[in-house]
């Protein structure tokens, strides 16, 4: 039981650890690069 509880312990610190990069990144990317947004269509053009 007690192996159990710190397992899940940990994902959950990890789970929460990476969340936190991701969104970290995603404002680093909208307000140090904004000119790289209007790029992303271009690569990928839908038209």
């Amino acid at each position: 039981m007690n192996a159990e509880g710190e397992t899940a312990k940990k994902i959950r610190i990890a789970v929460a650890a990476c969340e936190t990069v991701v969104h970290a990144n995603r404002i680093k990317l909208l307000s140090a690069q904004p000119g790289n947004i209007p790029q992303i269509p271009k690569v990928a053009p839908k038209e």
